[in-house]
């Protein structure tokens, strides 16, 4: 069976974390990484997927995520319910 191997983008996404957080870890020494060939400090950085795993617990989305205390959520989860619908009704009149 082959290894499964991440960029520290595939790593930010798969926990969702920030690309910051992925390269300061990997800066401090708790998350193990190296860069392919050529290309130097610019080079691409590969991370076992195991040693992402171990480090950061996946997170997972709970089986209600659309909703919170009965009210709906957006998608993104980053709106404000009556932001979200603001925007939307902006949109439709333009």
């Amino acid at each position: 069976m082959s290894e499964e191997w991440l960029t520290v983008l595939g790593v930010a996404h798969r926990y969702l974390l920030g690309e910051t957080t992925v390269r300061d870890r990997i800066r401090r020494g708790e998350l193990p990484a190296f860069r392919l060939r050529g290309g130097g400090k610019s080079a691409p950085i590969r991370i076992k997927a195991e040693d992402a795993e171990a480090l950061f617990e996946r997170v997972t989305a709970p089986a209600d995520a659309g909703s919170l205390d009965g009210k709906e959520v957006p998608s993104n989860g980053h709106d404000h319910p009556p932001t979200a619908q603001r925007r939307a009704s902006r949109n439709l009149r333009r």
